[in-house]
Parts: structure tokens; C-alpha cells; sequence
């Protein structure tokens, strides 16, 4: 929390909510004994409780910010850094590019005139 605040984050306090959420379910565990069969059962709990995907990559994504920083910090060993896995996202901007992105491709068909090849 000190990295957000220090770093002036605007997502203070969504910080702040993962962490509560970490803490919730990992509790004043030490972070050795935190290993990726526990964090993959947290994350499909969380998934299980409805919680939207993006939202828990998002604790995921605090969770790793935390062990890189006691890595940094000399708190943990180097060893310790993981990379959890993820769920897929679907992004509704993406999705609306796409689908923009296809009406223009089929509106403006035979309207762009290519310049023949210059011959050097």
C-alpha cells in the first residue's frame, strides 16, 4: 500500500479492497507458505462466487506486486516469484473495435484506389 501511495496511484482504493480481499482468505499467513496450489484454489473460489475474471486477475495482479516487492525488498527469495495463471478477460472496448473495425472494412470496400508499383 505504501508503493501506491508513495507512487501517488489513482487505484488506491482498489488497492486497498484486494489487499482486504487477500488478507481474507490468506489471512497472516507467511508468504512461503503461500504457494500457487492455494492461490490457483483462491482464484477459482473467487470465480466460483461470482466474481467477474477481470476482477480476480486483478487481486492476482496485487498479489504478485506484493511478492515482487518483498523480493525487491530482500524479504523473500528470488525463487519465490510466480507467475499465476490467469482467467481470460473479454473486453467489451475490444469487442466493439472488432466490430467496428468490420463495418468500416465492408463499408468502404472499392472505395480506396491503390497506386500501381513505382518501377525503380
Amino acid at each position: 500500500m505504501m508503493d501506491q501511495r508513495v507512487n501517488r496511484r489513482r487505484s488506491l482504493d482498489h488497492a486497498e479492497r484486494y489487499v482486504r480481499n487477500l488478507l481474507a482468505a490468506f489471512g497472516e499467513d507467511r508468504a512461503l507458505d503461500v504457494t500457487a496450489d492455494r492461490i490457483e484454489v483462491y482464484r477459482d473460489q473467487r470465480l466460483a462466487d461470482g466474481l467477474a475474471p477481470a476482477s480476480v486477475n486483478r487481486e492476482l495482479a496485487a498479489l504478485r506486486h506484493m511478492f515482487k516487492l518483498a523480493v525487491r525488498k530482500g524479504k523473500l527469495p528470488a525463487s519465490r516469484t510466480w507467475r499465476p495463471s490467469t482467467s481470460p478477460e473479454t473486453s467489451a472496448r475490444a469487442s466493439s473495435n472488432r466490430r467496428s473495425s468490420k463495418r468500416f472494412a465492408r463499408s468502404s470496400r472499392g472505395t480506396y484506389k491503390t497506386r500501381p508499383a513505382s518501377r525503380s
